[in-house]
Order: C-alpha cells, then structure tokens, then sequence
C-alpha cells in the first residue's frame, strides 16, 4: 500500500485567487475570449511531508481542472503534478523546498506555495548495495548499473522491515549510534565479555572499528532520518551479542544458537568465520558438537515453531598469496595463490545455516569471497574502497575511533571530509563480513511481507528468487597429467532445472522477487533425512551429529593415483527424496593435501565439487570423517547411484623429499529433502 503523509488540520475553506481577471461587458454581452481566473483551483496552502525514494501522491487541487494548464515551480527532483492535480512521485532529493503550483487558464493564473520536507539519508546516494547507478562511492571507479539486490523497489511498497528482530552476533554493537538507536531493542541485547549470560550493554570499547557496529548498518541503519545511509531494512529490530570478544566458550555457543527469547529472532546474523587453514570438524579440538545441534533446534524451534535463520559469511580466503604456513615453493608450477575452500568448516558445512559469498558493485565475484559446494545465495560485499567500491555502512562515532578516523586515508570520504565531517559512517567497509548482513535485512523484509513463514521456508524462497550473476563466468581448468582438469566449475544446471556455482550459490539475493514470492509461498512437506536416529538428542532437535548415517562405504581403503581418473567410488540410495541439502562425510590422508580435489555426482548425473584442489589446507592435515556439504542438487531425486571422485592433481614428490601418495579410505552420505508428490 502506498504511504501519503499529509497533515490533517487544514480546511477547506477560503481560497487565494491570484491573476483572477472579472470580465464586465455590455448589456448585450462580449465577444472578448473567456479569461476567467482558475477561481481558487488550488487549494489553500500547506505542509507536505515526503520520503527520500519513497512513492508520494497527494492531490493539492480543489473542483474541476479541466481546461487547466498545471505545473510546479520548485518541486524536488522526481516530483511532478498530473492533469488532474495529483503531486507524486519519489523525490530524489532531500531537504526543504517552497514549492509552487500553477493553474493557468489562458492568461487567468492561480498559484499556491507549499512547503515541502524531504526527510532522507545524505549518505544513501552512494550505497551501491540498496541502489546501484554506477556511482563510485569514494573510489576510483563506479560498479554496473542496475547490479543491485533489489531492495528500493520493496520499500517503495511500505515493505522496511518492520516488527522483525535481527540478532548481530559479532564483537560489539554501539547501541547509543545517532543512526542506529532508534532500531535497537532495549535491553534485549548482550555483552558475552563480561563473562555473563545476562543481557546488558554490547558496545565495544576498542577504537579502531566495530565489526558488528557496521554489519548492524547495513542490515538496519534508520531510514529517511536525514543522517547517514540507510539500511537494507530501515525499521527493523535490532538486537546486539558481542560473541566475538567472549572466551567463545561452549555455554556462550549455545546461548546463541538456543536463548530461550530466540523465540521472537527471526535472523542470527554471524559475519564471522575461522581463519585456520585446515579442516574445522566436530568433535575434541574443534567444534562442539552440541552446538552445530543446536543450529537445528533454532532453526525449528525458534519464533514459536517458524525457526531462526543462521545466515553466514562465506570466508574472506580466496586468492590468499603463497602464506608463509605452507613449504614454498607451492607445487603449483607458476601459480602464486591458494584458496580456503569454505566448505572445511563445520560451522558452515551444515544444512541449518545459509551461507552468503560477496559480490563486486561491477557485476562478479569479490576477490577475496571464499567459494564452495555449501554457499546458498551471495550479495553485496564490494571490494575495498579504493580502486572499486567498498559498502557505505555506520562506523563508531567520533573522529577519535572507528574505520573511519581521523588517521584514515583509504579515500577522500574517511578522516573527516565535508560529507562525513564527525567520521560516523565508513565507505570501505567489505567483505563476505558485508555480504551476510545484506541477507539478513532481506530476511526481515520477507517476514514483514509474510511473518507466517518458517525459516525453511525463507531458505526455499531465497534460492528460488536470487539471480544468476556473471553468467558467463567460465570453468577454471588445470592440466593434469596431460588432460584437462577442472579445479572450479562455471554455472551448473542441475536435473532440477536449478543453476548453482560455487562462487555465488543460486545466485545474487533479490529482495523484491522474494518478497513477491513471500506473499503466497505455500506450505512445504515435512523434511527427512537418511539416519538412523540415535535418540541422543533432544526431541526438539530433529537432526543431531551423532545420529547414524545409513549410507556408508567403509573400503576396502585405495590409493589415489595422481591424473584426471582419480579414485571413485559409489554408493545406491534407495529413497527416492525431494534434495534440498546433501552431506558427505570422507576420511582419506595425504601429505600434502592441497594437492587433492573431491567431487561429487548425483544420479542424475550433475557434478558438485566438493572440494577445490589447490586449496589452502595445511600439509599433513588429513581428512577424519569431514563432513562436506553441497547445495548443487536442489530439487533433484536422491534415488540412485551418487559417485565420489577423489584426484590428486600433483604428481611428483614432496617439498624437501618423500612421496606424495594418498589413500582413500571411507565414505558417507546423507540427504536431507522431502517426499517426492
């Protein structure tokens, strides 16, 4: 529905008539042309109040128009008068205008000054993410017009995220920010630092910028304000956890994946990730298991049985250059660079959480978004502020503190400038840490538009509106033992009809598609998985880790030759489900495992590499029962043979001596989905 906003306390009553001409004749008439005045056809003067980007119509015009000639004088940008005396629009401008409306009939004319109010966001011109035009947004060069998530149109419906609850879980959250405050729930939020469960103050006393401070602003910055940008939802709720500066301990993990007041969360946004270059499994050393379980119990349980979504950044490690942990020189002859696959957390490698990879304002991937079977949608997480542009989001206030100090001189808007003289707002702000937020705000923007909806259903919808970028973006091969061999591949579709890369999931998040298809998303069947349930867990947590995996080739174990054939290996599923997430649990060893690529192929016949060789894994870490998730099989039946290959791309020896000789020992698989019809 649109939104007008007008003043209520004016009347009708008496009319200015400007230019009115009284024409007086003989008693026998006249043949002068008939000049009378538009006779008070505007109406009496007032106050309009009128929103940056936001529709406005309002009629100012009194009895019949037919006849007259209308315009304005003075009007903001994108605000015009039709014939019928209707001012709309979605004024570009913000500020205060005198604006004129004129009525002429032939030379009669009546005229009217109104005084109009744009409230709006100074800032929002540049935030590329919310609208892109190809503006620059401080850096060297603009992005590609039109290369945005979509989310302008949605607010021009009313549609900004209202009654709707984010939690940033990160290292802080400045709670008092002039651009933020008014969004955040009281007494909601909590300080983990402090050692403490209770809820409490989560600001971050650090000076040199807060993380979870700027995801915040760009998930719900205070819209049409008149200070800073806006955020993706402008009148959501938010809710601060300063996880990041806890011991990260097991209580502190499970209070966020189970707080009991999760019950109104519809989002956990946790734009963070590990930075260890080696498998991040479950179990001793690594994550709790306890709390990968209770992604599943927020994500059933939360919101009065709807669920919380987990949404995840993908990782900021692709392309890291030839890092000291690693023997030099890389085996890769002529290469310089390796990647963490996001895949080899276990944090991220669960079908609970939706995982987010970061796009460029030009139209591709971010150089530094890690990739990855286990990616669901990516969206705006810009580059750094420099050469292209980064995010406009809030920073810590005062010229004292944040990313945007006084010291700063990324760009001309840091340190001070005219546009940002308290440096309260930053324009580098990048990283997948930017592109989970943008998911989260739409999040909140589907609940507005159906607060009904689970949050397996908001996933659904998420993959089935998001846009294919970069379509022509190609496979990355490799020669390997005198063949081609492809270390990533391009867009896939799978048997399904769905299109999945391992840079950008199903694609870009597009706010408006989702939020059309939001409205009337129909229920979905009960999801199933292929385990034997153990009853370990909780009855409210419908999956758990320790749960037994039906599906397993345990050997006998086989070497894996280096080239392109590799070691395979099959596994027959008999339940023929709907896929919605498929998981593998692998052991294999290899000295050097970077050298290894692991792919696998459904029944249908679709390839998912699991796995990229010339990946950044730390030498000597072998494979223990990881567990690797796809996403590339959406929609397609699980009934049938699914192949695993494992290939080991690096012929020759070791770095210092020895072979590099690897074995293949066991394999599982899962599928989560639900009852073909």
């Amino acid at each position: 529905m649109l939104e007008t906003f007008r003043k209520l306390d004016f009347l009708f009553i008496s009319y200015l008539l400007v230019g009115a001409v009284l024409v007086t004749g003989c008693l026998g008439g006249s043949d002068e042309p008939d000049k009378r005045a538009a006779m008070g056809i505007v109406g009496p003067s007032r106050d309009l109040t009128m929103r940056q980007d936001f529709p406005f119509s309002e009629k100012v015009t009194s009895g019949s128009v037919e006849g007259l000639s209308l315009s304005l004088l003075n009007a903001p940008e994108g605000i015009t008068i039709d014939s019928s005396g209707v001012v709309s629009g979605s004024p570009v401008q913000t500020g205060s205008f005198k604006m004129k409306v004129l009525a002429r009939n032939g030379d009669s004319l009546d005229s009217k000054t109104f005084n109009v109010t744009v409230g709006g966001d100074p800032l929002v011109a540049e935030a590329w993410h919310i609208e892109n035009r190809g503006q620059r947004n401080f850096s060297a060069s603009g992005g590609l017009s039109g290369f945005d998530i979509k989310v302008k149109p949605v607010h021009e419906q009313g549609i900004t995220g209202s009654n709707v609850t984010i939690v940033v879980a990160d290292e802080g959250l400045e709670i008092a920010h002039e651009d933020l405050s008014a969004n955040i729930l009281s007494g909601r939020s909590k300080d983990y630092s402090a050692g403490s469960l209770g809820f409490s103050d989560p600001t971050n006393p650090a000076t040199s910028g807060d993380h979870g401070t700027s995801v915040a602003g760009i998930i719900g910055a205070v819209g049409w304000n008149n200070l800073g940008s806006r955020g993706v939802a402008p009148d959501v709720n938010l809710v601060g956890y300063n996880f990041l500066r806890s011991d990260q301990s097991v209580p502190f993990l499970l209070d966020q994946a189970s707080e009991p007041s999760g019950d109104s969360f519809a989002a956990f946004n946790q734009s963070y990730g590990f930075s260890f270059m080696g498998f991040v499994g479950v179990g001793p050393g690594d994550v709790d298991p306890d709390y990968i379980d209770q992604f599943a119990f927020g994500f059933f349980n939360h919101r009065g049985g709807k669920g919380s979504l987990y949404v995840r950044s993908a990782g900021n490690s692709y392309g890291i250059s030839n890092p000291a942990a690693f023997n030099t020189p890389l085996p890769f002859a002529g290469e310089t660079s390796l990647n963490i696959n996001s895949n080899v957390y276990a944090d991220n490698s669960n079908p609970w959480v939706v995982v987010v990879g970061a796009t460029r304002a030009s139209g591709i991937k971010s150089s530094y978004s890690s990739a990855g079977s286990n990616l669901w949608v990516s969206a705006p997480g810009g580059e750094f502020g420099v050469n292209e542009p980064a995010i406009m989001t809030v920073d810590q206030m005062g010229c004292d503190v944040g990313y945007s100090n006084s010291e700063a001189t990324r760009n001309i808007f840091e340190g001070g400038s005219p546009e940002n003289p308290d440096c309260n707002y930053t324009s580098r702000f990048n990283g997948t840490s930017s592109a989970a937020p943008n998911v989260s705000g739409v999040v909140a923007l589907i609940l507005e538009a159906n607060p009904d909806l689970t949050a397996r259903q908001v996933k659904h919808i998420l993959a089935l509106t998001a846009s294919q970028v970069d379509p022509l973006a190609a496979a990355e091969t490799r020669t390997v033992g005198g063949q081609n061999y492809v270390l990533e591949q391009g867009w896939v579709t799978n048997a399904a009809g769905r299109s999945f890369h391992n840079f950008y999931g199903f694609g870009q998040v597009n706010a408006q598609a989702a939020v059309a298809m939001a409205r009337s998303f129909g229920a979905l069947p009960q999801i199933q998985s292929l385990v034997d349930a153990k009853g370990t867990c909780a009855d409210t947590i419908p999956f758990c880790v320790d749960d037994d995996w039906k599906y397993e080739n345990v050997g006998p174990a086989a070497a894996i030759p280096f080239g392109n054939t590799g070691v395979t290996s099959v596994i027959p599923v008999t339940e023929n489900l709907v896929v919605e997430a498929v998981q593998v649990r692998i052991s294999a060893t290899h000295p050097r495992p970077m050298d290894l690529g692991i792919e696998l192929t459904s029944p249908s016949g679709t390839k998912s590499i699991l796995l990229n060789s010339r990946s950044a894994l730390e030498d000597q870490v072998n494979l223990n029962d990881e567990i690797l998730l796809s996403n590339a099989f959406f929609g397609e039946s699980s009934a049938g043979n699914w192949t695993i290959r494992v290939v080991d791309t690096v012929n020759g020896t070791l770095v210092g001596g020895g072979a590099s000789n690897g074995t293949f020992q066991s394999w599982d698989i899962n599928v989560f989905g639900h009852a073909a019809n």
